[in-house]
């Protein structure tokens, strides 16, 4: 480990990061921002760290049984919280499957404790004090399930795969039309020496919002890995201070703008399938879908309107993502059909 650093507890979390924090690796385009100074994290050490809390943070936070309530105190007229304090809060149907809602209120308080899922094991891990300023945070799960095959209203792994993972927020601004804009800020080349499927960018996304209200601009930083042959996490972790990056697109929208911030973590894998060979993915079975975010989109909108959002925009993400990759499949067979023709015609011309 680079002598200095101490791997951050909680890197799974609503406050922003700061690009000149050390706690994030060193990158050229930081030059005359910050420093690079020892106690920053080699890009090795950050995303093990990272990637450990994601899939400890995923792995935790939903009920053992999703498709249970928690069970009811006899005594007690409130229900009995689980042992990961989420509470189930509703199942959307989109398109025909079941979008299972869940929700958790994460106190200043309870940022450090074990229960949160997001400790590091280091017995040198730093553990920052509480900011009095800190705020409240309202998380929210998803979790649907879907059989692993291209076809309506589904997708296999490797689709999902192509669509969020690879090129995720890129992607992201073609299936879902409240985005106006992204943009790649900075990107880690070679992303670790330990990781041979994993990428780290900074990147600004631009969030259209009804008339009357001003446009956000999330940047973050976004961590997309395969993780297993039939799994894989993306994850985005919010920052600040990237008005200060030459490509930063905020000083430009800074009057018609509101800078905000969101967290996420997004796990995909395959249940109840047959592992391929030769780190091939499974066959069968069901794709999970699972994903968990926290946000704040500032300026002068009530948390406690936000709060009330949420839950139907991340469930309807679903039904985008999955018409967008229907459609891409039917244009992929259009130009297969279209080559064929043109093979059996001669190529359809001199």
């Amino acid at each position: 480990m680079q002598a200095g650093f101490r791997p951050v507890k909680r890197l799974i979390r609503l406050a922003p990061r700061s690009i000149k924090d050390d706690t994030i690796p060193w990158h050229p385009a930081f030059a005359g921002i910050a420093p690079s100074t020892h106690q920053r994290p080699t890009l090795d050490q950050f995303l093990s760290e990272v990637l450990r809390q994601a899939l400890h943070f995923t792995s935790r936070v939903i009920p053992s049984d999703p498709h249970d309530a928690p069970p009811q105190n006899p005594t007690s007229k409130r229900p009995t919280r689980s042992s990961s304090s989420w509470r189930p809060k509703s199942v959307k149907k989109v398109d025909g499957i079941d979008v299972r809602i869940y929700a958790r209120k994460l106190r200043p308080d309870e940022f450090h404790v074990p229960v949160t899922g997001t400790n590091s094991s280091a017995s040198d891990a730093h553990s920052p004090p509480i900011d009095p300023k800190e705020e409240t945070e309202y998380w929210f799960a998803r979790r649907s399930v879907h059989e692993n095959l291209k076809g309506e209203g589904t997708a296999s792994f490797g689709e999902f795969e192509e669509g969020l993972k690879e090129n995720h927020a890129e992607n992201e601004a073609e299936y879902t039309p409240g985005i106006k804009w992204v943009r790649k800020l900075v990107a880690w080349e070679g992303a670790g020496d330990r990781w041979a499927d994993v990428s780290m960018s900074i990147y600004e996304i631009c969030h259209g919002l009804p008339p009357g209200l001003s446009s956000r601009i999330f940047p973050i930083l976004l961590i997309a890995a395969k993780t297993s042959p039939s799994e894989f996490l993306v994850i985005s972790l919010p920052l600040k201070d990237t008005h200060l990056l030459p490509e930063s697109a905020i000083p430009s929208y800074s009057a018609s703008a509101v800078v905000a911030k969101y967290v996420a973590v997004e796990r995909v894998r395959v249940l109840g399938g047959v592992e391929g060979g030769s780190g091939q993915e499974a066959d069968g079975g069901v794709v999970e879908w699972l994903m968990c975010t926290a946000s704040n989109a500032c300026g002068w909108l009530p948390m406690v309107v936000q709060k009330g959002k949420i839950p139907g925009v991340i469930a309807k993400d679903v039904g985008l993502f999955l018409g967008w990759v229907g459609g891409r499949r039917r244009m992929g067979k259009g130009e297969e059909e279209l080559e064929e023709s043109e093979e059996r015609t001669g190529g359809g011309g001199e």
